[in-house]
């Protein structure tokens, strides 16, 4: 405290004479001044900050500005954070803060290039470095030198960057590892293990994670907890919101990259990353639901948030060739579906299905064949999907397990149905809502009925089929949960598609893509916006059909699903380019599919709630 005050006073022309020091003179001298003093990068003297709370009760009329990676936590301390520059802009088409900075900095160095050509490695770099103005300074100063795709690979696979930053700036400035390494060094020994632990996570994560892959408390040498709030009081963890009421850290990736190099350091690599592994197992496993289940929506947040854990955690795993951890990593497939992993987590259920298993590995095998089939079933592979279900009712069988056996059929009524085994298809369904029903378990059963309503092939807008979906519907209303309300909208919808009641086929279509994309049912509704557009068509809305058959087209692509139904049974046999365009012409038809195409599944709901308000072509 009396050098921090002995330096202000120095400030101040103030020094040691024969009426004493001047530290100690300080609050006479400040007493009746109106002052503004500014004092940059305090975290290197917090145990200072008396003297600041003493000199403004001396002078209330002063003020002071003090910059600082760790609060002063005096009392009459307002806290202004310095957030990171945006990477969004402000609206469409304009440069976010953080790419607009980047780029003056590149005209300083490279005032002839064609830099608009290099807007997207410019927005990726500016992520990658989380939009922090002395990491965008520092790194656009090595563009002189490097392209900026070497630049985007080196900083995607944390290598570090050569060279300094300009002469001018402060050493600890010149390189993102002395910024970062001056804060680190406040550190004690305790925290720098603890961070250099938390490195092993990706984006963001929750304190359960937290607890299980950076402690316990004993080894790690503090409270995992009380370590995270000490990181993030001094800015190197930042709290995010979090949707499902946890408490949730994120490190900023420059921080990360300077932490993870520490790990070897920090004692035993190998076994946090297995901890983290086994952590999001856990994780995974206790959230995994069935999509019948009315906790689902809660569950899927909860996984959403923690996406790119999960991924890691499931390479590692099966490059460890961790059996039990892979494959439960993999088995909930509708939530890798929905986060847009489909070919990704495909490729770790193959994997995963070929590690070495023990008796003990076979439930969660059948549920990775589960997974798999259900994968290929919306790549499209329906003999691939057929394979894996008809080896998950082998091990159903070997296991005894009726409830698994039936899930079993209940998958193969699907493949057997599609690829024309009419017969296969009725007896699967026959034996599965036997076991269903000896089972007592009214949601299979239920769904059964769906399925029988819905997915039996050939004849999706015959009037046979009404009252099978009036069936559905009067079941799927006794059940409690997200799931059957979307799946009852759709089977009003599909009633009043096929009596020619294009209104109220609209209406229920629309709700039920409300209630698809809050339950996260994305697969579903992109098969179901091919049938929406020839009901739209069917209404007098020829340009809104078009751009729907468009957004269905481009999300199929983004999510990588495949329709495993023919256009056929989902048009009611009708050739939906023909009709289109003889309605709007070829031109016409192809601009407004292709501008469907850049449409989110979102927007094109929002393109449905307006249809609406409008009234038909005539």
């Amino acid at each position: 405290t009396t050098a921090v005050g002995a330096e202000i006073a120095r400030s101040l022309g103030l020094f040691d004479s024969s009426g004493g020091a001047a530290a100690e003179r300080l609050p006479g001298y400040v007493r009746d001044r109106q002052l503004l003093l500014v004092i940059d990068n305090f975290e290197h003297v917090v145990d200072g900050a008396p003297i600041v709370a003493e000199l403004l009760a001396a002078s209330p009329r002063s003020s002071f500005v003090v910059t600082s990676r760790i609060p002063l936590r005096l009392v009459e301390e307002q806290e202004y954070p310095v957030r990171p520059l945006g990477l969004e802009g402000k609206a469409a088409g304009q440069m976010s803060d953080s790419v607009r900075l980047f780029m003056e900095r590149l005209r300083r160095i490279r005032p002839d290039a064609a830099l608009e050509d290099e807007l997207d490695d410019v927005r990726a770099l500016c992520r990658l470095l989380d939009g922090l103005p002395l990491a965008i300074e520092l790194t656009a100063a090595r563009a002189s030198v490097l392209p900026l795709p070497l630049i985007r690979e080196r900083l995607e696979r944390r290598l570090p960057l050569p060279g300094d930053g300009a002469r001018d700036l402060p050493e600890r400035q010149r390189t993102m590892e002395n910024a970062v390494a001056w804060s680190y060094d406040l550190l004690d020994e305790p925290l720098r293990k603890l961070l250099a632990r938390a490195s092993v996570f990706e984006e963001s994560f929750e304190l359960e994670q937290a607890e299980q892959v950076c402690g316990p408390a004993e080894a790690l040498g503090i409270d995992v907890l009380s370590g995270l709030f000490e990181l993030t009081r001094q800015s190197l963890l930042v709290r995010v919101d979090d949707t499902v009421g946890g408490v949730r850290f994120r490190m900023l990736e420059t921080i990360r990259a300077f932490a993870y190099e520490r790990l070897p350091a920090a004692g035993d690599e190998r076994g946090v990353r297995l901890a983290h592994a086994r952590a999001y197992a856990e994780l995974s496993r206790r959230e995994y639901g069935d999509v019948l289940t009315p906790g689902r929506n809660r569950s899927l947040g909860r996984l959403e948030a923690d996406v790119a854990n999960l991924a890691a955690a499931a390479r590692f795993a099966i490059e460890q060739r961790l059996t039990e951890e892979a494959l439960a990593l993999v088995a909930d497939w509708r939530f890798w579906l929905g986060a847009g992993r489909l070919q990704e987590a495909l490729a770790w259920c193959k994997a995963a299905i070929e590690l070495p298993a023990s008796g003990e590995h076979r439930p969660a095998l059948a549920g990775a064949l589960d997974a798999c089939g259900s994968l290929q079933w919306w790549r499209g592979d329906v003999p691939a999907a057929d394979s894996c279900y008809t080896e998950q009712l082998r091990i159903a069988d070997e296991l005894g397990d009726a409830a698994q056996r039936g899930r079993a059929l209940f998958n193969l009524i699907h493949t057997r149905g599609t690829a024309g085994d009419v017969d296969g298809a009725a007896a699967a369904m026959a034996e599965a809502e036997a076991i269903f029903t000896q089972l007592g378990d009214e949601r299979w059963l239920v769904r059964l009925v769906v399925a029988r309503s819905f997915a039996t092939p050939g004849y999706m807008f015959s009037p046979d089929r009404i009252p099978m979906l009036r069936e559905v519907i009067e079941r799927l209303e006794a059940l409690d949960d997200p799931w059957a309300g979307g799946t009852a909208m759709s089977a009003r919808g599909l009633i009043a598609m096929i009596e020619g009641d294009a209104s109220a086929a609209l209406r229920g279509i629309t709700a039920s893509f409300r209630l698809a994309i809050a339950n996260r049912e994305y697969a579903d509704m992109v098969i179901a916006m091919v049938p929406s557009a020839m009901a739209l068509l069917d209404a007098g809305f020829p340009e809104t059909a078009a751009k729907i058959l468009g957004a269905s087209a481009g999300a199929a692509e983004r999510f990588g699903i495949q329709s495993p139904a023919s256009i056929e049974d989902l048009t009611g046999g009708r050739d939906p380019d023909d009709l289109f365009t003889a309605e709007l012409g070829a031109e016409r038809y192809d601009a407004l599919r292709a501008e469907g195409r850049r449409l989110s599944l979102e927007e094109a709901l929002e393109l449905l709630e307006r249809v609406d308000k409008v009234s038909p072509v005539s």
